[in-house]
């Protein structure tokens, strides 16, 4: 998996919780904000549903080309 650099912008406040979180579980603050970003990804029923539209579409090409391979073989 290919990583991106994130430079954010928090309050004190946000970055003195997220340092504490992070030393309280064991982990960095890189480690906790993929986690809470990942938990808020899989909960976004938007992104869901056109990552499930990509999917398809994508399932939908492959078989369209392995099906035009075998009637090009005549199989």
């Amino acid at each position: 998996m290919t990583t991106k650099m994130l430079a954010v912008r928090t309050p004190e406040s946000m970055h003195t919780y997220l340092k504490v979180t992070a030393y309280k579980k064991g982990s960095s603050i890189q480690e906790l904000v993929n986690e809470i970003l990942a938990d808020h990804q899989a909960k976004d029923p938007e992104y869901q549903g056109s990552l499930n539209d990509l999917v398809t579409d994508s399932l939908t090409a492959l078989a369209s080309i392995t099906q035009d391979e075998e009637v090009s073989r005549g199989v």
